[in-house]
């Protein structure tokens, strides 16, 4: 929201998405997944990362007991974000997580295509969203391919 205006969304040009003194902070409660989530809890698990660039601190920092409670994992793939993060794009995609799980792209129209991490790493500067599926799970894509 602006901060001269709260009912008005940020917009591209705002100067308060540059501008630190124009923006409301608020402090926030922040603890690691493996101390919120509880295995015997959850039957069905989606995680979603959407962190600006920050995909590999979030997926490096899981611990691989964490990591697999989730049978999905959607998360945002950006090139220029992971650079601006101070992150050389091919190494998200080379942590030792994603060979647990299947990946596919999901289309700006919502269409899902199993792809391979060698097809991201080969187009360097692609950007989108993709699916994570664990391997061992019985997929609900299952009846879309």
């Amino acid at each position: 929201m602006s901060h001269d205006n709260p009912d008005r969304p940020l917009q591209e040009g705002d100067p308060s998405r540059r501008d630190p003194d124009k923006v409301d902070r608020i402090k926030v409660q922040v603890a690691p997944l493996k101390d919120i989530l509880s295995t015997e809890e959850i039957g069905c698990a989606l995680l979603k990362v959407d962190t600006e660039g920050y995909e590999y601190k979030v997926f490096s920092g899981l611990d691989a007991d964490t990591r697999l409670i989730f049978d999905y994992i959607i998360f945002e793939y950006s090139a220029e974000s992971l650079r601006r993060a101070g992150v050389e794009p091919v190494d998200l995609l080379r942590l030792e997580c994603f060979c647990h799980y299947d990946l596919y792209s999901i289309a700006v129209n919502g269409s899902i295509t199993e792809c391979e991490i060698k097809d991201i790493c080969a187009a360097e500067e692609m950007a989108g969203n993709y699916l994570l599926v664990k391997k061992d799970v019985t997929s609900l894509l299952d009846s879309v391919f």
